[in-house]
């Protein structure tokens, strides 16, 4: 891991790639996982707690 990806700040609270990626925010692409989901044959639910103000 390089020097420069530890210093990456996670955005709480940040929606926008654009100012994700230019702001030099961490971010973990999972596109490659979106396929795999798909196949799945049972839904998959994903629940936001409570504290997140983004729901």
């Amino acid at each position: 891991m390089r020097k420069q990806d530890l210093d990456l700040q996670i955005p709480y609270g940040v929606s926008d790639f654009w100012t994700i990626r230019r702001g030099g925010l961490y971010y973990v692409d999972k596109t490659q996982f979106l396929a795999r989901k798909e196949a799945r044959d049972r839904l998959i639910f994903f629940v936001c707690p409570r504290r997140c103000r983004s729901c």
